[in-house]
């Protein structure tokens, strides 16, 4: 599945628009989410089982996803590399190494 973004402006990686972050939660704009019921599932599914993420908020009308997460927890080895699996399986374009900076970059604090 090819991720496209919704709009020009913000940061981007591999498709995905990076809405809003901060400590504890990332917000991304994500093309294929919206009006699509069976990703966001799936999405919920996967990405609720990894250590440190709290609680996932899906707005299919405008195919936004909000993560909220402890950043400590979620950047372990073993979280990351549940987060990486969660990512692979919904979105398999997205890199180890795209996702690591993207959480260094938009989350730390």
């Amino acid at each position: 599945m090819m991720v496209d973004i919704l709009t020009p402006s913000g940061v981007t990686m591999n498709g995905f628009e990076v809405r809003d972050s901060g400590p504890g939660f990332l917000s991304l704009a994500i093309a294929e989410l919206r009006e699509n019921q069976d990703l966001a599932r799936e999405i919920q599914d996967r990405f609720s089982a990894v250590r440190g993420i709290h609680q996932l908020e899906v707005d299919l009308t405008e195919g936004w996803l909000t993560v909220f997460f402890n950043y400590r927890q979620l950047t372990s080895l073993f979280s990351l590399l549940a987060l990486k699996g969660a990512f692979a399986a919904v979105f398999p374009e997205v890199s180890v190494g795209e996702l690591t900076s993207l959480l260094g970059a938009h989350i730390q604090g």
